[in-house]
């Protein structure tokens, strides 16, 4: 069987749907991850009094409205400028948030796939093999075991 006859069989597989429902679940998972600790979090510490108390934050808020004023007594153009600069800002924050949230959700989802890759491993299996016997490669338990241990070793390594 060649490369190219991989792939193909492969990309038939994600037709199962079996498969397309462990596909599916680590991402769905990973977007509620994110916006639950990455969004509510982050906006609830934007919110918060620790930040808005700040003396920094204080002052960049006073800055900020003197420069709105500044710019906004601009005759003619002035609310132009400062509607077209908060525009601006609103997308670039937007894009970097979208950016760093895909990010995040890919990384939750390669972290839940990890913990699924004996269930895919057993969907492939019934699919294709289904006249050999399954003999798992282990389980959730022994995965966090060998993890911990993995850890242990690195702190002792480089701690």
């Amino acid at each position: 069987m060649t490369a190219v006859d991989l792939i193909w069989k492969t990309i038939a597989d994600l037709k199962s749907p079996k498969i397309l429902i462990r596909l599916f679940i680590p991402f769905v998972m990973g977007v509620v991850l994110v916006s639950f600790f990455g969004y509510g979090l982050f906006g609830l510490l934007l919110t918060s009094s620790f930040v808005t108390d700040s003396a920094v934050v204080q002052d960049m808020n006073q800055w900020q409205l003197e420069a709105e004023s500044t710019i906004g007594a601009i005759p003619l153009i002035g609310g132009l400028l400062l509607w077209f600069l908060g525009l601006v800002f609103t997308v670039i924050a937007g894009l970097i948030g979208v950016i760093l949230g895909s990010y995040l959700v890919l990384l939750f989802a390669m972290i839940i796939t990890g913990f699924m890759t004996d269930s895919l491993v057993k969907a492939v299996h019934d699919l294709h093999y289904p006249y050999t016997d399954y003999q798992g490669h282990g389980s959730l338990a022994g995965m966090l075991w060998k993890m911990t241990l993995f850890g242990l070793a690195w702190c002792c390594c480089y701690c």
